[in-house]
């Protein structure tokens, strides 16, 4: 093989790499031979349970005058850099007594005790605050509320402020769908917020710009902490759940769990058949060759059973070293939808046609398989976070399609195999540098998969053998330290990313590509009076998913096809956004830029102008102004909370029809509430509200309205939980959406099955929480497959 020959663009890849390496050898060195001057310790609180946010500050011993403070981490440790002058160390945490120390280097462990005067449940005379400002976002405070009471995660974080869900999960206002974080480690199953009671959760924080130590990809960042229980030994909990709308939903969960001496072990098994039915009625408008007017009436029911199995194990092996491993299995038995569409087609206004397909769509899913295994610990001083993930699965659809129409019969038959595997690892070192804290670290993800296509009963579409090989590269560092002007915290993220498409096994170097982009970010925070304030700016991206990026072509009906498009460009947001807290009331303002959005489009089939190609496009850019604020009082045992949020864009498209203006705002509104009443019962009522307006080149026609209610009542000290709750009561969450594309305009309106009414029971003992630290890796990767 002769020598290969290295292009100006490839040298420049390759001393970026080289610097950001250089980089991390210089640390790995110098941090071993600098410490900065400072103080940390580990504040507990009851039953040995870490204090996260209680407050540290350091008073000059020859006036008691403040100099400095700062609060505790998730784990209860802290660090703040020692001044040149003598102090005491105060500690102070909300419901224990405040603790005055002399300063040392190491403080050790500083526990609390609990300040009986606080402790009476007879006199409420008044409440913590719902929100706080955290590390890195808006924290909401879960237990001691009614909050705790609702049933599961999932339940809660319908009542935490920017957080909404539709049928396509979770989403941050203004943010997209987020990253969850369960205790330091990344949930790579959604479902474990099913399976999390709302007892078990200490707060919520919410981070809507995250920092350089998250996947680039990660626009929004949910962290869930959960209550430390006390005793040790086997633990249980069973859960069973039905839940009625037009179908059956079951749900039924089992727990097992032992700690002793450091050592974590658990394993759940869960079981869920879910139902689903959506009626639709599309209208398209194609301007070709001819004006062509389609009117689809589409009925799907979609049936599903999934099996989950969890087992892993944590083992701290001393207060410096732990590590540990998970494996899950997931499979499903039986995934099938059924749709039933009539279609209406008109040419210049002249009846055309008439279509009648019914369409039956499989999936056979193989067991997939999911290994983590992590270490987290202390070498020479610096914090070591290691874990290493790596995923596989495979699975085949088939589609058959019955068309029959006035003047054809025909059948369509396609079948697909998808096979995904990822390897990936993430090192994270941080160390105290010079009065503050410094992150550095590296993750790589290595992907490969291969989608084999065929089809029969027309020559429209082809048969395709696509294999898409993707490489990352990422190591970032991020130093935050407190000044006169407040905690800063800068970072940046190098990514490079190398992807290769394959067709029938023959490399596409005009559809491969390979990016490599630096990601920076910043933050200052900073508190005025009783006002917490934090300005930011960083730089995400968004990758097309696989499928967007696949040649696959999915057949509709003869005049509508669906492909994905190879070419397509990753997306680039630039955000600015300030946050505020005080007491109650929370404010966030975002400002937007957007290279590169990717957004639904559609092109003539070639030789054929009558057949519509939906696909995919990107922007050249597209500008959004977020704001956002919550109030969140507390009168006695009720907690009202009202949040109220407005979205804005400036686009205008040019298509077939004109330009098109699409800049009409969007206003969410939420009345959330929650009554803690006698004999352990807890009702919460949410009420949602989103207008009329515009997101991307989507019209969103419809005002949506929802009602949800949820009654809690606990027997047996808290051991047995029953849940009675209905969503969309009054089921008005009926859609309007119209699509603005080239040659086509499409209004849909769509009604699920969304009016349900449920029953859960839970019986719990001697459980103890989920220890299992590892944080995963390579999980945006996951997300795309």
């Amino acid at each position: 093989m002769g020598n290969k020959i290295i292009t100006e663009k490839s040298y420049i890849k390759i001393s970026l790499m080289k610097k950001y390496l250089l980089m991390l050898s210089l640390y790995i060195s110098f941090v071993t031979a600098v410490s900065a001057q400072s103080i940390s310790g580990q504040v507990i609180g009851a039953n040995d349970q870490p204090l996260e946010f209680a407050n540290i500050v350091l008073l000059q011993q020859s006036d008691s005058s403040f100099i400095k403070g700062t609060t505790s981490n998730s784990d209860g440790t802290f660090t703040i850099q020692q001044p040149n002058v003598k102090v005491f160390v105060r500690v102070s945490y909300i419901g224990y007594a405040t603790k005055y120390l002399e300063s040392q280097p190491n403080m050790g462990k500083i526990i609390l005790k609990a300040d009986s005067s606080t402790l009476s449940e007879v006199v409420v005379t008044g409440h913590r605050n719902m929100f706080k400002m955290g590390k890195e976002g808006i924290v909401t405070n879960v237990s001691n509320t009614p909050l705790s009471k609702i049933g599961t995660a999932e339940d809660v974080l319908k009542y935490v402020p920017s957080i909404s869900k539709n049928n396509d999960g979770f989403n941050v206002f203004g943010k997209g769908k987020p990253t969850f974080y369960l205790n330091g480690r990344q949930l790579q199953d959604l479902s474990e917020l099913y399976r999390l009671s709302s007892d078990k959760i200490k707060s919520i924080e919410v981070i809507q710009n995250p920092g350089s130590q998250y996947d680039a990809t990660t626009r929004a960042v949910i962290k869930i902490r959960t209550i430390r229980p006390s005793g040790e030994g086997f633990g249980a909990s069973i859960r069973s759940s039905y839940s009625q709308s037009q179908n059956i939903d079951l749900n039924e969960q089992i727990d097992l769990t032992y700690f002793k001496n450091g050592f974590y072990s658990f394993a759940t098994y869960n079981f869920s058949k879910i139902d689903n039915y959506q009626k639709s009625q599309i209208e398209q408008t194609v301007k070709a060759d001819k004006i062509w007017n389609k009117t689809d009436k589409l009925e799907a029911s979609a049936r599903n059973k999934n099996h989950n199995i969890t087992a892993g194990f944590n083992y701290d092996i001393n207060n410096r070293h732990s590590m540990g491993m998970k494996y899950t299995l997931s499979f499903s038995p039986l995934d099938v939808i059924d749709t039933h569409t009539t279609t209406s087609i008109l040419s210049n206004n002249i009846p055309s046609d008439n279509i009648d397909t019914r369409t039956h769509m499989s999936h056979d899913t193989s067991p997939s398989h999911n290994i983590n295994t992590f270490y987290n610990g202390k070498v020479w001083g610096t914090n070591v976070d290691l874990n290493i993930n790596y995923m596989l699965s495979k699975n085949s659809s088939q589609q058959n399609s019955d068309e029959i129409s006035e003047a054809t019969i025909s059948k369509i038959s396609s079948k697909s195999y998808i096979k995904n595997q990822m390897l990936a690892a993430k090192l994270v070192l941080g160390r105290q540098l010079f009065g503050g804290n410094m992150r550095i670290g590296i993750e790589t993800i290595h992907t490969n998969r291969s989608d084999n296509y065929t089809i029969d009963g027309t020559a429209i579409i082809s048969n395709t053998y696509s294999t898409l090989k993707e490489t990352q590269i990422a190591p970032f560092a991020e130093y935050e330290r407190n000044t006169p002007i407040g905690q800063i915290n800068v970072g940046t993220r190098y990514e490079y990313v190398d992807f290769k498409y394959y067709n029938n096994d023959i490399l596409k170097a005009d559809q491969s590509r390979s990016f490599s982009n630096l990601f920076p970010y910043f933050s200052l925070s900073n508190k005025i009076g009783n006002t917490i304030l934090n300005l930011s700016y960083t730089v995400k991206t968004k990758r097309p998913t696989y499928r967007q990026l696949s040649n696959n072509t999915l057949y509709l009906n003869r005049f509508t096809l669906q492909t994905g498009t190879p070419t397509l460009k990753p997306e680039h947001i630039h955000d600015v956004s300030a946050m505020a807290v005080w007491k109650m009331l929370q404010f966030m303002v975002s400002w937007q830029h957007n290279n590169n959005a990717i957004i639904h489009w559609d092109e003539a089939e070639p030789g054929n102008s009558a057949i519509t190609r939906l696909e995919y496009k990107n922007l050249h850019s597209l500008n959004r102004l977020l704001a956002n604020i919550a109030l969140a009082p507390a009168f006695g045992s009720w907690y009202p909370q009202l949040s109220v949020g407005i979205i804005k864009q400036w686009l205008q498209l040019e298509t077939a029809y004109g330009i098109v203006a699409l800049n009409k705002p969007i206003l969410q509104i939420g009345f959330n509430n929650s009554v803690a009443l006698p004999h352990n019962i807890t009702i919460n009522l949410a009420m949602n509200y989103q207008s009329k307006g515009n997101y991307q080149n989507v019209y969103l026609a419809r005002s949506t309205y929802a009602l949800d209610l949820s009654v809690t009542k606990l027997f047996f000290k808290g051991a047995l939980e029953v849940n009675v709750k209905g969503s969309d009561l009054l089921y008005l969450l009926k859609e309007a959406n119209y699509l603005n594309g080239n040659h086509i305009y499409i209004q849909q309106t769509n009604r699920h099955d969304s009016r349900e009414v449920g029953i859960t029971l839970r019986y719990n003992f001697n459980l103890s929480k989920n220890s299992y630290k590892g944080s995963g890796a390579g999980n945006s990767e996951k997300y795309r497959m």
